[in-house]
């Protein structure tokens, strides 16, 4: 018996939260040496495998409905974006509110086309990566104006953006 012989296959339609995932399992069993297929009682491996892809369809629709989120709240901020740069504000509050990793600008830089394609002034992922040090290197309630990469009006410009992101979160959450 070759590794790709499949024994059993287990197909399954999953509805969560308005998403519809179709998802095929193929199962393949050999013992240690590769000699003999593996027997188990299908009605246990079927259950434990269903509830395994269950929860990490879950999982996954949970991400993708963060993602959703995260695309929202860029639409809606969009316009308070006057320079490329100013995005990092965004995204550092998305990642404060743990919508988007620390260090993820490539997953951020995608959203904000998704969410807003002809926008004058798109986010570059080298230009972000720049703006994370001294202060906003650190959540957005620890941005200090003594220690930011930028200062005065333009520092007050990035402080309120976030804090619109982050309000806009919180209404998105709600609803």
């Amino acid at each position: 018996m070759e590794n790709n012989d499949v024994q059993g296959l287990l197909s399954m339609q999953l509805e969560w939260k308005g998403l519809s995932v179709q998802l095929e399992l193929k199962i393949k069993a050999q013992d240690a040496d590769g000699r003999q297929p593996v027997v188990a009682d299908a009605a246990d491996a079927t259950g434990n495998v269903a509830d395994d892809v269950a929860g990490g369809a879950a999982a996954a629709a949970e991400a993708a409905e963060g993602a959703l989120n995260a695309v929202e709240v860029i639409r809606r901020v969009a316009g308070d974006v006057g320079v490329a740069r100013q995005w990092y504000a965004v995204y550092r509050a998305l990642a404060d509110a743990g919508a988007v990793s620390v260090g993820d600008y490539d997953t951020f830089c995608r959203w904000v086309a998704e969410a807003v394609p002809d926008h004058p002034h798109m986010p570059v992922r080298d230009e972000l990566q720049r703006m994370a040090v001294l202060s906003f290197a650190r959540p957005v309630a620890q941005w200090n104006p003594t220690n930011a990469p930028v200062r005065g009006k333009r520092f007050d410009d990035y402080l309120r953006l976030a804090r619109a992101v982050a309000l806009e979160i919180a209404k998105t959450k709600v609803s």
